[in-house]
């Protein structure tokens, strides 16, 4: 029988046969619009409502009604003596009693409130001793 001769294996990876691509048809696109974010939600520019502290009234210091509106005070301060106005405790007013000065054993020492008036209006005298304890008609 007559000899055929080897066969060579080839080492080198085998080559592709060239490919002819498939015509593709192309696909009708539908036409899209173009897409907006979504809205964000802003938080709201106005500013919020402040509370104003009120103005404070300015306070006048309080002052003793001049001397003319208490009638007899004068007299009193003259002999010395240091009244106070505890009348205003009972419900009387500037105005409404006089300071009357009380001699003892030749002095001026003390001295009692004589009401005539409540609250500026004219009614039977009260008499106050000058602490004001008592108020009698």
């Amino acid at each position: 029988p007559p000899t055929q001769p080897p066969t060579q294996v080839s080492t080198q990876p085998a080559t592709p046969a060239p490919t002819t691509p498939a015509p593709t048809t192309p696909t009708p696109t539908t036409p899209t619009m173009p897409t907006m974010p979504a809205p964000t939600t802003l938080a709201p520019t106005t500013p919020a409502p402040t509370t104003l502290a009120p103005t404070p009234v300015p306070t006048v210091a309080p002052t003793s009604p001049p001397a003319s509106s208490i009638p007899g005070l004068r007299a009193c301060e003259s002999h010395g003596l240091t009244v106070n106005r505890c009348y205003r405790s009972h419900g009387f007013v500037d105005g409404d009693c006089l300071c009357a000065p009380g001699l003892w054993q030749g002095q001026y020492t003390w001295y009692q409130w004589i009401c005539t008036k409540k609250r500026g209006v004219p009614g039977r005298p009260y008499f106050c001793d000058q602490e004001c304890m008592e108020c009698h008609l």
